[in-house]
């Protein structure tokens, strides 16, 4: 009897299992962040600072001005 029940428990299993990953791997996919955030030309940053929820802000050494942007979006300008 017990090699009956694995019978139909052990195909159950393995697509629960394939299920959960699938459903990890798009919400993991859908929160990331980008991996590179161009800056403008020429800016030359020093430093960079994070502000509140996902704000970041990056000072540049050849314009002194100051690079306020999102890390999870990658939108951003000077200011």
């Amino acid at each position: 009897m017990s090699g009956t029940r694995t019978k139909y428990w052990r195909p159950l299993i393995i697509l629960l299992l394939v299920a959960f990953s699938f459903l990890m791997v798009t919400s993991v996919s859908a929160d990331a962040f980008p991996e590179i955030i161009p800056l403008p030309n020429g800016f030359a940053p020093e430093g960079i600072a994070t502000g509140t929820g996902t704000t970041f802000y990056v000072g540049s050494l050849a314009t002194g001005q100051i690079y306020r942007g999102d890390l999870r979006t990658g939108d951003g300008g000077c200011w």
